[in-house]
């Protein structure tokens, strides 16, 4: 196909489009939705600029004043939506305008990306609320304040962005922005480490990202996704050769957006730098944990369903083991972890999981349903644990609290309802995603569907176990910590500490019942026209027997029987004494070296650090070091560069310096031979050119 008739057939396809979908709103109404995005990146200008002028307070107000309009003009989008479903597309200007290369500031307004739009303000705003109260103190509070707002800014560019270069903006705006946020403190080491290995490990998916694009570019000649999705049926037979393999066109673009989310939503392999995210303040791992950093890559996916649809099943099997691994691994990890943030941080990895599952089922809205009820409940749960660490003395390690229950009654009230949520107690939010994901798991015709549906049934039970763990070593047992974080142990009475906490409870606990049939529900035409769902199996899970229903919640119940014998009682424990000797009897280990390697397996988060840095940092630093920059920097090219040619002017400096006998006829004689050496050598070809 020519590049003539691409341009043709695409232009055909975006007028057609326009003329049947796109709806022409008021002025007033486009620039209220323009508004949503403007706002937050204005705050960011002004307040980066600024920041002396206005101080905390007034900062505050202006941040307060931006996110509160942006969050009641999405709440306005998302009624108008449920009244009416359309797509609405804003074209605001040309950014490059070639022949062959057209990018618009255009942005797509649909169920899906107001529904996005919808969870990162209402989170946003609550976080940016707590903000306030916590980020008080700091030096740098405005600036935290100034780079939240960007972050949300990026995060709405990404969600609504209607050509693939714009989505890329976004993308890699978020990317930045965690860096910053990550490295707030950024005279500590540690925080250091951690936003460059976030920055690092996230390149590896943006460059699958861009493959994905520069392959949408070669195979339908545009950047605009609708057109991209109306095109894709008429190029399902189109494939390339590599490595004498041919390979199907869309399910290699498939195949790239899926690394790229893996990248970004910290699957088991490109995971490593979510953990160490949390070296940065409590209110940025809430905000990068429930809405925008890491549900990037779940957004993207679900954006593209229009052309997953059309892969090969052997990519959705790959997407299913790889999360319902990834939800083993990070479920099992976080029960091994001491530290509180991180074990709220690998209870993400492992939701995130679940929804890489339901879009490998191709259950598109079952992972918005999980995405939106995961950000409500895991932002209550980041919230609430920066209450107890800012009120315990800055305390994170589980080790040194206990019997905080009548310290924090709040808090613990908090972190009980979310903690409910996450492990799917019925009729709250988390019950009514993750059973779905289970139920139609369950059903699914898939190669590996049952090894997924194995690997998601541990992870449930280890989640379980984990979340039980938090409560008991925090809330109850003995007093572990010094008297003197105990005598100045205290609940925050501040109010915008205590409203996130209020609003996000009451979401943890009704948002799923209440969304439910608009995500789910069967007849539901909320998302006809946003998503494509051609393999979906929600029918099956709907009508599944009862008794396998009840499955999830028979894992948790067997999860907390155990955990209670198990870790809570530990060396007392019965079970845990059988078990030990059972495993001494038979083996040639003993218990307690058992006992030992396999805690410090999980606590060591399965060895990837220590794999990535012995087989791949390490060489790469070696060869830098030792072969790049001795042998080539400062061997070859310092030999034929800058060091060897000044030794070479220096050689014939002094050469010249010493043939110079002050004698009239040598001078006349070397100035003759470097005129004609111009000449012949430098002006006499020219003369045959002209």
């Amino acid at each position: 196909m020519s590049r003539e008739f691409k341009s043709l057939v695409v232009q055909c396809f975006k007028k057609q489009f326009l003329l049947s979908e796109q709806r022409r709103p008021s002025n007033l109404k486009k620039i209220m939705e323009f508004v949503i995005i403007l706002f937050p990146l204005l705050t960011f200008i002004v307040l980066s600029l600024f920041k002396s002028f206005f101080g905390f307070e007034g900062a505050k107000n202006i941040v307060m004043t931006t996110q509160i309009s942006t969050l009641v003009i999405s709440l306005v989008l998302l009624i108008q939506q449920l009244l009416e479903t359309k797509i609405i597309i804003y074209n605001f200007v040309s950014l490059i305008s070639l022949d062959f290369f057209h990018v618009d500031l255009s942005f797509t307004f649909d169920s899906v990306t107001i529904l996005a739009i919808c969870v990162i303000n209402i989170i946003s705003t609550l976080v940016i609320f707590y903000s306030f109260a916590y980020m008080e103190s700091d030096a740098r509070a405005i600036q935290f304040l100034a780079n939240l707002s960007f972050f949300v800014c990026s995060m709405l560019v990404l969600v609504t962005a209607s050509n693939l270069i714009l989505l890329f903006i976004g993308w890699e705006f978020v990317g930045l922005c965690s860096y910053l946020l990550i490295n707030h403190y950024y005279n500590r080491i540690q925080a250091n480490k951690a936003a460059i290995k976030a920055m690092v490990m996230n390149r590896i998916g943006d460059c699958f990202l861009i493959l994905a694009i520069i392959y949408c570019w070669c195979l339908f000649a545009t950047f605009d996704l609708i057109t991209i999705f109306t095109l894709v049926p008429g190029v399902l037979q189109h494939t390339f050769n590599f490595f004498f393999f041919e390979i199907n066109s869309i399910t290699a673009i498939g195949f790239f957006l899926f690394i790229a989310a893996v990248g970004k939503s910290a699957q088991i392999g490109l995971h490593t730098w979510l953990p160490d995210a949390m070296e940065g303040p409590t209110p940025v791992s809430a905000l990068l944990h429930a809405a925008t950093m890491v549900t990037a890559g779940i957004i993207l996916l679900i954006r593209f369903s229009a052309l997953l649809e059309f892969t090969s099943e052997y990519l959705h099997s790959i997407m299913i083991i790889m999360g319902s691994l990834t939800c083993f691994f990070g479920a099992s990890t976080a029960l091994f972890q001491w530290d509180i943030k991180r074990i709220i941080a690998f209870s993400t990895c492992s939701q995130l999981g679940l929804m890489i599952v339901a879009i490998g089922l191709s259950n598109y809205q079952l992972a918005l349903f999980h995405f939106s009820n995961h950000a409500f409940f895991k932002a209550l749960l980041f919230l609430s644990a920066g209450v107890i660490i800012h009120g315990f003395d800055n305390e994170q390690d589980i080790r040194r609290m206990g019997t905080l229950k009548k310290y924090f009654p709040l808090s613990y009230t908090a972190i009980s309802i979310a903690s409910l949520s996450l492990i799917g107690f019925p009729f709250t939010s988390g019950f009514y995603s993750k059973d779905s994901i289970f139920e139609n798991l369950f059903v699914s015709n898939l190669h590996g569907a049952w090894l997924a549906y194995f690997y998601a049934a541990l992870g449930s039970m280890c989640t379980t176990a984990y979340s039980i763990r938090l409560l008991y070593l925090v809330f109850f047992g003995t007093a572990r910590a010094r008297r003197q974080s105990y005598e100045q142990a205290h609940e925050a009475h501040d109010f915008f500490y205590l409203m996130p906490l209020f609003v996000l409870s009451f979401f943890a606990i009704f948002i799923g019942y209440l969304t439910r049939d608009i995500f789910i529900g069967l007849g539901s035409s909320f998302f006809n026209s946003s998503i494509l769902n051609l393999h979906s199996n929600i029918i099956e899970g709907e009508f599944l027997h009862n008794s396998m229903k009840f499955l999830p919640f028979l894992y948790s119940l067997l999860a907390a029987a155990f955990t209670f014998e198990f870790f809570i009682h530990l060396r007392q424990s019965y079970l845990y004494y059988n078990v030990m000797r059972f495993i001494d009897r038979n083996s040639n280990y003993n218990a307690f070296f058992f006992d030992i390697e396999i805690t410090k397996f999980f606590n060591k988060r399965w060895y990837f650090d220590i794999v990535y840095v012995e087989f791949i940092v390490m060489p790469v630093l070696f060869y830098g070091e030792f072969i790049a920059k001795n042998t080539f920097d400062k061997g070859y090219l310092n030999f034929f560069g800058p060091i060897g040619l000044s030794r070479f002017i220096d050689f014939l400096a002094h050469y010249f310096n010493k043939s110079n006998t002050g004698l009239l006829y040598q001078s006349i004689f070397i100035l003759l031979f470097f005129i004609q050496f111009i000449f012949f050598v430098i002006l006499f070809p020219f003369l045959f050119i002209f």
